[in-house]
């Protein structure tokens, strides 16, 4: 052998900064994790009071989007859940606010502040919102996939 062949794991942390320098950074007052109703919600009120909120969320507009008819939601006679959740996100762009597809799979406390990473993104927060939802069970039955968002939950 000509020279030391390096195992994967000696370079760990060098590849780890090097993949770090690579991904956006983001820099927020409030880091919301969850696109739904209450990610949304939650950076409405943030930006009420001045601060700059950053929803990251991997469902766009949570799982609202996947009910027919919403007839319970205050201030709605009926609409779909997509229709719903376009209205809360069309009203929380109103108040300028970055909203992302994305999913983060680590979150930290570093010194004062929070730190969430994604596969491509880093974000850097003074204070986190958990409104990362929930999600239905999937049966595997034959239909299933075709009747979602049409009743069958």
């Amino acid at each position: 052998m000509a020279g030391k062949k390096s195992s994967s794991f000696e370079n760990k942390e060098e590849i780890t900064k090097e993949q770090n320098f690579s991904k956006k950074k983001y820099s927020c007052d409030v880091l919301i994790i969850g696109g739904g109703v209450t990610g949304l919600a939650s950076a409405m009120y943030s930006s009420r009071f001045n601060l700059k909120p950053i929803v990251v969320g991997d469902t766009p507009g949570g799982v609202i989007t996947l009910t027919d008819d919403v007839s319970n939601y205050p201030g709605f006679k009926k609409l779909t859940g997509i229709e719903l959740a376009d209205k809360i996100r069309d009203h929380a762009l109103d108040y300028g606010i970055e909203i992302l597809t994305d999913f983060i799979d680590r979150l930290e406390k570093k010194g004062k502040l929070f730190v969430g990473e994604s596969p491509d993104s880093i974000f850097e927060a003074k204070t986190v919102v958990l409104a990362s939802g929930t999600r239905n069970n999937k049966l595997g039955i034959p239909g299933e996939n075709e009747l979602t968002g049409k009743g069958v939950h």
